[in-house]
């Protein structure tokens, strides 16, 4: 099955869209305290779900480190060509530690050092809270498969991407520009990866 890259105007779109999701968020967050809105928002977001906590802490972990490996492992047991792998790992690899590039540029405390009452559901995590890591790792990945595997899969990617970036800010972890900044990081970086040519292997001659 050969490799298909995103078509350019469809890139372009997401990269724009990316674009100003993160500039906004970032200069919404530069002054590294909350606003009322955004307090509102995590709070609801930050309360319980009753039954539906574990699931969704199993969703949330589409968007750590190791999805670099898991999806182009899974990708490949699919039988998708090495080029596809290539492109879902970068995506992963690559947005992950973009994340932490920003995160050192605009330093923001998370949510439990800005505001009372947080509840954390998954230990206190250290470092800058914009941008999700997370958010950015699933968000480049849902982007980079989203053109492979058919309109079915883009949707389920998506979606399960939309869920991570709730459950960073459900779990305590980050706040609503955070997880913004790193959908529209994910965007910008997961159109580049899923855009960019793969050399195609030469053709042999008898």
């Amino acid at each position: 099955m050969p490799s298909e890259q995103m078509p350019a105007t469809r890139a372009l779109r997401a990269a724009a869209t990316g674009t100003a999701l993160l500039g906004l968020s970032g200069f919404a967050a530069r002054s590294r305290s909350v606003s009322v809105a955004e307090r509102r928002v995590f709070e609801r977001l930050n309360s319980g779900i009753g039954v539906a906590e574990g699931p969704v802490w199993a969703v949330m972990q589409a968007g750590n480190g190791l999805t670099a490996v898991v999806a182009p492992a899974v990708l490949l047991g699919l039988g998708r060509p090495m080029s596809d792998a290539a492109r879902v790992g970068g995506a992963a690899f690559g947005g992950w530690h973009l994340a932490k590039l920003v995160k050192r540029a605009l330093p923001r405390g998370r949510p439990a050092s800005l505001l009372d009452g947080v509840v954390l559901r998954d230990g206190n995590p250290a470092g800058g809270g914009f941008v999700s890591g997370h958010a950015t790792v699933a968000t480049a990945t849902s982007v980079a498969i989203g053109s492979m595997l058919g309109p079915r899969v883009q949707r389920a990617a998506g979606a399960t991407a939309l869920v991570v970036a709730l459950a960073r800010v459900h779990v305590g972890a980050h706040l609503p520009l955070d997880v913004i900044g790193g959908v529209g990081l994910g965007l910008l970086w997961g159109s580049l990866c899923a855009s960019l040519p793969v050399p195609r292997r030469p053709e042999s001659f008898s």
